[in-house]
């Protein structure tokens, strides 16, 4: 009977932290860091809290340069390649290695992130595009960086996201 009430209380504050994150980067981290990642039971809900972590930590700039945060969602997310936790996941361990200055493997999960994409997710596919994009200039392959980014561009007025998309 804890171990339920356990469970359903981490997945509300799983919910509330994802509802706020995009909006309130600040107050999902706070909630996030208040559950305790080695009591959380079911590896689902580790998978959630370690990709929401890492999203959260990208969004207020903190750049990890090691993949122990994230390893637990891309290991769960993996066995479900097409979900758009799983191209989050890619795309938030490639930012761990971009962060790390390993370009060779964080292009490696972007393009792991774009077989697996789809049309259902342009947020997502915008922000590995734009990431390729960043890649690609950082080896002076300017033609690819300006392919990547209109990629990025289109995905982003898909998602009706001008600002991204400016």
């Amino acid at each position: 009977s804890s171990c339920t009430f356990k469970t359903k209380t981490i997945q509300k504050s799983l919910d509330n932290a994802e509802r706020m994150i995009a909006s309130h980067p600040e107050s999902a981290l706070a909630l996030l860091k208040e559950i305790e990642a080695e009591k959380i039971h079911m590896e689902k809900n580790r998978a959630r809290h370690a990709l929401l972590m890492s999203i959260a930590l990208d969004k207020k700039h903190i750049d990890l340069q090691s993949d122990s945060l994230i390893k637990p969602a891309l290991k769960y997310y993996s066995r479900h390649s097409k979900s758009k936790e799983a191209l989050m996941a890619f795309y938030y361990t490639a930012r761990v290695y971009e962060n790390a200055g390993d370009l060779e493997n964080s292009m490696k999960f972007l393009i792991k992130a774009e077989r697996n994409q789809n049309r259902e997710n342009p947020y997502v596919n915008s922000l590995v595009h734009s990431a390729k994009g960043r890649i690609y200039n950082q080896l002076h392959q300017y033609d690819m960086a300006s392919v990547e980014f209109k990629r990025a561009a289109e995905y982003s007025t898909e998602d009706g996201d001008y600002n991204k998309y400016v």
